[in-house]
């Protein structure tokens, strides 16, 4: 019974607080500000400046057409942490998006008077804002008209991929209009944030289709697939020499050689008969020839790699780009699983002033594995490849 008392004391002086429009205390403060102590013992929130800087990047980063993925990724990349030292990710920006703390108010859940259900209230707090009243309501609309319409890489192929001709930042999907006027973009994120760069948006329908076509053609021309093909040999090879013990097989070469010329030396000192320096050194020999051929052997690329293993190889980079090509150009095929796929095939595409792309086209294991049937070829399953590719279509 004393137990729950002071749980409910707890929790009414919780509640006090906030309704004075405090901070509630708690072992973490919201990101963005600090925990002060006045003359008289209180303790207030002040704006932490450093990390009021990345709570506007964040608000700004979503209005200007980032989903909270990108945002969440573009953030670790600048090696930003949350609160509790962690890494971002698309619940923790989320949260930040739909805290009001950071205009200034204090969420209260007031209970009514039959207990049944609660009700948020939105209390004026103590503190000062980060994020002007303007900038949280259009916020709040994009999420909640997100709700139906997703703003991610389903409705954007590209987003985040494209690389602004004039300024080189990323352009990410943004849209104009509603209905049937509605209208999908590719947008420099420079060109919303600090209004540094004047590139125009590309319309999304017009872009895509030209990217998918240029995608295709270069995944398919002999350029791309001699070069696929000629780097999963060598990784194969690679991987097979690693496994053949090249280290060891130097060090006893070594150790041979060493003893070898000692035994000359006892020889030429007296110290042992012509008999057993003739038969010690032709076993010393014959064992060091031995080791040396097989080191050459692996060194030689048909040891490792005969014909069969090469042809299966090339089929398999076959199988990989016509599966590819059929997921690229069949819009017949999951959006979202397309997508996916784009995403994990597609570093960056540079634009130039004519339009003209350049891709940097990256092949995990993961993905060569998922085209080639969930990776029943398990030649491939102890690799960990990532091949960077850079082609103009």
């Amino acid at each position: 019974m004393e137990l729950e008392n002071i749980r409910v004391r707890v929790t009414e002086s919780i509640k006090k607080r906030k309704r004075d429009g405090k901070s509630p205390g708690g072992k973490y403060v919201s990101l963005g500000y600090r925990r002060l102590t006045d003359e008289k013992g209180e303790s207030y929130l002040a704006i932490n400046d450093k990390e009021a800087k990345i709570i506007r990047n964040i608000y700004d980063s979503y209005i200007s057409g980032m989903n909270v993925i990108e945002i969440a990724r573009d953030l670790n990349e600048k090696n930003y942490k949350t609160r509790t030292n962690s890494k971002f990710v698309e619940s923790s920006i989320i949260r930040i998006l739909k805290n009001p703390i950071y205009i200034g108010k204090i969420k209260l859940y007031e209970t009514d008077e039959n207990k049944r259900s609660k009700r948020l209230k939105l209390i004026d707090g103590l503190h000062k804002p980060i994020i002007s009243i303007d900038i949280w309501n259009n916020v709040q609309a994009m999420m909640n008209e997100n709700k139906i319409v997703k703003r991610n890489h389903e409705n954007y192929l590209f987003s985040g991929k494209i690389i602004c001709y004039k300024c080189g930042a990323k352009m990410y999907g943004v849209w104009s209009g509603s209905g049937k006027n509605k209208r999908l973009y590719y947008r420099c994120h420079n060109s919303y944030r600090v209004k540094s760069c004047n590139s125009a948006a590309i319309r999304v329908d017009v872009v895509d289709n030209i990217l998918i076509e240029s995608l295709t053609l270069l995944i398919n021309s002999s350029m791309f697939m001699e070069s696929l093909n000629a780097n999963l040999v060598k990784e194969v090879q690679r991987y097979r020499t690693k496994n053949l013990n090249i280290d060891t097989l130097q060090v006893e070469l070594q150790s041979l050689e060493k003893r070898r010329q000692y035994l000359t030396e006892q020889f030429q000192s007296g110290i042992i008969e012509e008999t057993m320096f003739v038969n010690s050194k032709k076993l010393f020999t014959e064992r060091f020839n031995y080791l040396l051929n097989q080191l050459k052997s692996i060194n030689n690329s048909d040891y490792l790699l005969n014909q069969k293993t090469i042809t299966l190889i090339k089929k398999d980079v076959d199988i990989f780009v016509n599966k590819l090509s059929m997921i690229l150009h069949n819009s017949k095929n999951n959006i979202e699983y397309k997508s996916e796929v784009i995403n994990e095939l597609v570093e960056f595409i540079q634009l130039d002033k004519t339009g003209e792309p350049r891709f940097n086209i990256q092949i995990t294991q993961n993905l060569f594995n998922k085209m080639l049937n969930n990776g029943k070829n398990d030649m491939y399953d102890n690799l960990a490849f990532t091949f960077i590719i850079n082609k103009k279509k």
